[in-house]
């Protein structure tokens, strides 16, 4: 009986030790996992963000809506449309700097108007669509090598000669139909001026038909990227919570993760942002991209906000469900000494 007894001990003890072991090899797992999943959680979140504003018309159009207000983008973009206001008509060298500088004015002006609201709307979603569709080879007109996606800002050159037209009344200034569309409005303006204007008048090149190859392939790569960014993510977290011995301290855990990841994003999103801007050249537009650029990483900025949340409700929730164990053990003790001294 006493041998039977203490063999019955001795598995039950093996028994123990193994299960410790197992016990301690999934809370080594559920933990990797959950440092795996809280990064993985951030990109995924870059990922939706980039595919919501960059990739996604109308979420690139309410997001660059907004700009036409920015100083910054009234003066770049009025002083380009002056610029080809004065290049069409040929006075180039034929306006004294006093003028130059008036015409200037007048077509800034006019970009915080309605009109200049409406083109520079309809320009923004006009130009993404054109750019999607060739990086999802959906053009037929936009080939590898060949040709070149742009932004045609055409219909800000004509709000230039209607300022132009209230700065010089005097000048028998071309009236061009803001109405019609981009093509029209050239072919409006060279008949006025009765001279044919370069066919890349008023365009802005994006994309150069040799880097349109390139650009698809990053394009499907992304998009490969994400879902599987996400898959990964959500198989990761799952694992952590379904193989940890103690679900509740990993769902602390992942949530409190989550909060840090989210504020080392928008720490990291601060400190890029000098030098991104300050990697643009000089040129007429350099200003209107540069706030372009503070905008899409405000927005980015703004959007980790959802990793902020749901981190905080994760810990929170598993918390109120009831503390673990060393948690209670420190604040238990903490409430006891209080006790003691009172």
């Amino acid at each position: 009986m006493v041998e039977r007894a203490a063999a019955s001990q001795t598995r039950r003890s093996v028994y123990a030790a193994e299960a410790a072991r197992g016990g301690r090899a999934r809370r080594w797992l559920a933990a990797t996992l959950v440092v795996a999943a809280c990064p993985g959680a951030l990109l995924s979140l870059v990922a939706i963000w980039a595919h919501d504003v960059l990739v996604n018309t109308d979420g690139y159009v309410a997001t660059v809506a907004p700009i036409i207000k920015h100083p910054s983008v009234t003066h770049s973009l009025g002083s380009f449309a002056a610029d080809k206001v004065v290049e069409a008509l040929g006075l180039r060298g034929r306006l004294t700097p006093e003028v130059l500088s008036r015409l200037n004015r007048a077509v800034q002006d006019s970009l915080g108007t309605g009109a200049a609201a409406s083109a520079w709307t309809s320009v923004n979603r006009s130009t993404h669509k054109q750019l999607i569709a060739a990086l999802r080879n959906d053009s037929g007109h936009v080939t590898s090598g060949e040709d070149t996606v742009s932004a045609d800002l055409i219909p800000f050159i004509s709000l230039g000669l209607t300022a132009l037209r209230h700065t010089l009344p005097n000048l028998n200034l071309p009236r061009i139909d803001p109405s019609a569309s981009p093509d029209r409005q050239r072919a409006q303006l060279a008949a006025a001026v009765g001279r044919p204007l370069p066919p890349d008048f008023g365009r802005v090149v994006l994309l150069r038909g040799g880097q349109l190859g390139r650009a698809q392939r990053a394009l499907r790569l992304f998009d490969l990227i994400e879902w599987a960014l996400i898959s990964v993510t959500a198989l990761f977290a799952g694992l952590a919570v379904v193989l940890s011995p103690r679900r509740r301290r990993t769902l602390i855990y992942l949530g409190s993760g989550l909060v840090v990841v989210a504020v080392i994003a928008r720490v990291a999103i601060s400190r890029l942002e000098p030098p991104i801007l300050g990697s643009f050249q000089a040129g007429d537009l350099a200003p209107a991209f540069k706030t372009a650029i503070t905008t899409f990483l405000g927005s980015l900025a703004a959007f980790t906000t959802w990793l902020l949340v749901v981190g905080a409700v994760i810990a929170a929730v598993a918390y109120l469900a009831g503390p673990p164990a060393w948690l209670a053990r420190i604040f238990g003790g903490k409430r006891t000494a209080a006790g003691g001294g009172s």
